[in-house]
């Protein structure tokens, strides 16, 4: 069987995503998880990643070296 590493999967173009997370989307869905609107403690309380913050922690992650 054919395995690829975590980095090439994780990077993998061969699907789109419907839109980009920003600052303004994550601050709506906060606002919007507030009001009850999708009742999300997470969402509300802002625990949410834009697409910057994802790219940067997930560098961070897979650079880590394993034990």
């Amino acid at each position: 069987m054919n395995q690829r590493s975590l980095r090439e999967v994780l990077d993998d173009d061969s699907f789109e995503e419907p839109y980009k997370v920003t600052n303004r989307t994550r601050s709506v869905s906060q606002r919007a998880a507030q009001q009850g609107f999708g009742a999300s403690v997470r969402l509300a309380t802002g625990r949410v990643y834009t697409d910057e913050e994802y790219d940067k922690r997930r560098e961070e992650v897979l650079s880590t070296p394993l034990p």
